[in-house]
């Protein structure tokens, strides 16, 4: 055994192999987040098809961001760390690099890194070997760079699995298997919820159920931006949301970093009426056109949904059907964008942009099925 003596730490070395007493320099070396941007075709999706991108791609040298980007299966050896400016900055991720902009706007003078590994219309299963998956793209851009160190992954994935009816179990084994290969138990994941298309509901859903119940996972609710579209090119918000999401729950950023997700263990039926609690309530439940919130569907047990008229009443949200008389399942915004939202204050881009809102995610489930849910024994007051 021998030891090199490091003169200066580096990204990159004088490119000597060198022998036993040899000084090897580096230079450029700094410390930072690192956060990882995978998934399928809408989170490869460049800057520079990316709408109002043009201003955002001629400032980027003035930030401490670095880019390195695979696609399509091409593993590390193909590429190299950039720093990032108008010239390297346009074949990114948008939403990526959007969300690392945010990071480091509110960061300050801290490096952010970002590593992009993304591969136009693959399915989940491209991306895991548990349940039957092949593991192609995960074999040859994540699991080819652990166990080297990184705060997270914002995973934005699901349109070849949108009508999948078991979505929520692949995504779960997919990343505890990330998880377990990488020596972090709690690796945190930002799961960036399909945008507004109908057939999606049951992948939008699984990504909910996911995000709220897999430990250190955060949900990006993005269907009140534009959409419709297999690939919607509204993609800044979509960044800005992760980031704030992954100020809240892995920087501790004291600020409500989602939006409200119904708390299927506290709501309940008292009498024919329906109790709904949030969490992430932040400064009130709202709704953007001043309407009644929708749309909400109840059914009995066995059924179809019916529409239900829901109320605000302090955090919690009362829905009713008269022909319903034993409500037992609620649907939420499956038809429709819907209009709930929670009432937020986060300063972004620096500080000089406010963002006052945040959207809930579309739902259905069972009164009952996550326990607790029975009507309290005590008085229940607003």
């Amino acid at each position: 055994l021998c030891s090199r003596k490091l003169v200066s730490g580096s990204a990159a070395s004088d490119g000597q192999q060198g022998q036993c007493g040899d000084v090897v320099n580096f230079t450029g070396v700094q410390v930072g987040e690192v956060w990882v941007c995978s998934g399928q075709s809408n989170m490869g999706w460049s800057l520079e098809k990316a709408d109002n991108s043009a201003a955002t791609i001629a400032d980027a040298g003035n930030h401490n961001i670095w880019l390195f980007r695979m696609t399509a299966g091409n593993g590390p050896a193909t590429t190299t760390w950039q720093v990032s400016n108008s010239s390297t900055v346009g074949s990114f991720s948008a939403v990526g690099y959007w969300m690392g902009l945010e990071l480091s706007q509110w960061f300050g003078n801290v490096p952010i890194g970002l590593v992009q590994a993304t591969h136009d219309g693959t399915a989940i299963s491209a991306w895991q070997h548990t349940n039957g998956g092949t593991g192609d793209d995960y074999d040859a851009m994540v699991k080819s760079i652990q166990p080297f160190a990184v705060q997270g992954v914002a995973w934005y994935q699901g349109e070849s699995n949108g009508g999948s009816s078991n979505y929520d179990v692949l995504l779960r084994d997919m990343i505890q298997e990330w998880r377990a290969d990488w020596g972090q138990s709690s690796l945190p994941f930002g799961i960036i919820q399909l945008a507004y298309r109908s057939g999606w509901n049951s992948a939008r859903n699984a990504q909910l159920l996911v995000a709220d119940t897999e430990p250190e996972c955060f949900l990006v609710v993005i269907r009140d931006l534009p959409g419709g579209s297999l690939h919607p090119t509204t993609k800044q918000p979509v960044g800005l949301r992760t980031a704030i999401g992954a100020r809240g729950l892995v920087y501790g950023d004291n600020i409500t970093y989602s939006g409200p997700i119904r708390d299927i263990e506290n709501s309940f039926v008292s009498g024919s009426t329906v109790i709904l609690n949030w969490k992430h309530v932040g400064n009130g439940l709202f709704t953007d056109d001043g309407q009644a919130p929708g749309d909400f569907k109840i059914a009995g047990t066995t059924g179809q949904f019916k529409s239900a008229t829901a109320v605000i009443v302090g955090n919690t949200i009362q829905l009713t059907n008269s022909t319903v008389p034993d409500p037992a399942r609620v649907q939420y915004s499956y038809s429709g964008v819907g209009n709930l939202y929670n009432m937020v204050n986060i300063p972004t881009a620096g500080g000089s942009v406010i963002v006052d809102r945040l959207k809930a995610s579309e739902f259905e489930f069972t009164i009952g099925a996550g326990g607790g849910n029975v009507e309290p024994t005590a008085s229940f007051s607003y």
